[in-house]
């Protein structure tokens, strides 16, 4: 099976806090960046994913906090999934095939 990454190579990283916004009827909210391997060292990475957090909504921050967390954690689980797929797993092959579509 022959893997070819479509993707940014990990390890990926939250980095802060993002900017704070207003959407056009005045309501702020920020993101959270998420960013790709550091090319050198002291650079921040290049960004691959944002994740919207509501300011001032208090059950919602955890939750994107917790799925910035998980995107990042995406390319690691990839490579996990991919080795399981080149020793034979038929399901890991499967996940890798959809990746790769």
């Amino acid at each position: 099976m022959k893997n070819e990454q479509k993707q940014t190579p990990g390890p990926w990283r939250v980095g802060g806090d993002g900017y704070e916004r207003k959407r056009s009827d005045g309501t702020p909210w920020r993101s959270l960046n998420l960013y790709g391997a550091r090319p050198t060292p002291g650079e921040t990475g290049r960004q691959v994913a944002e994740v919207c957090i509501d300011k001032g909504c208090d059950w919602w921050e955890p939750e994107a906090r917790a799925n910035a967390r998980l995107i990042a954690a995406c390319p690691t689980m990839c490579d996990y999934v991919n080795k399981k797929a080149l020793s034979g797993d038929s399901e890991a092959m499967r996940i890798i095939s959809e990746i790769n579509a």
